[in-house]
């Protein structure tokens, strides 16, 4: 489930077994880290399903905006996967978004980590219930705009690589399609 789970999160893509296509990347942020604002909110464990199996997401508060989000699941035969992200919030129009870099650990006790350089983005949404609906940067909307001269960037073997400075990349979320650009993951509830 997880591996799917990567891929969808990262790629806005929910289809098993999807091979081809592969996450937006983007070499800069939607906004600033240093502008960013916390989001007290987020703080805490969720509940949910991602492709009808369980999933848990425990938001972590570091120092300022950041945080660190840790996604955990069943994946199937291989047992528990668990991804984690390095994440700061951005505010754009009035809808709410997730910086995320990949963070891998090191050493048998996760002694050491590494944070890696590409920004992949979701949008989440906080309703009046206190649900949380994870929604990913699709590929293909994407893709198009990219082809289009619209973003810069490049598609290599479906791969998406954005080189498009923070402020253009604002100013494309801003205006796209949001139920295009953006696919609904899953929801979850907080637990505590």
């Amino acid at each position: 489930m997880l591996s799917n789970l990567r891929f969808a999160l990262c790629a806005g893509l929910l289809a098993v077994g999807v091979a081809s296509c592969g996450p937006p990347e983007s070499q800069n942020p939607l906004s600033d880290p240093a502008q960013a604002k916390p989001d007290a909110r987020l703080t805490g464990l969720w509940s949910g399903e991602v492709e009808n199996s369980p999933a848990t997401l425990q938001f972590f508060p570091k120092q300022g905006p950041f945080l660190d989000v840790v996604l955990t699941g069943n994946d199937g035969e291989k047992g528990a996967s668990v991804l984690v992200f390095d994440a700061f919030p951005t505010l754009l129009n009035g809808k709410t978004y997730l910086n995320l870099r990949a963070k891998s650990f090191r050493g048998l006790y996760s002694e050491s980590f590494e944070i890696g350089a590409a920004y992949l983005f979701v949008r989440y949404d906080i309703a009046k219930d206190g649900s949380l609906t994870l929604l990913p940067m699709d590929d293909e909307p994407v893709k198009v705009a990219v082809a289009a001269g619209k973003l810069k960037g490049t598609v290599k073997e479906n791969s998406v690589k954005l080189t498009a400075s923070t402020k253009e990349l604002a100013e494309y979320v801003r205006t796209a399609d949001p139920e295009r650009l953006f696919k609904k993951l899953a929801t979850f509830r907080k637990l505590k």
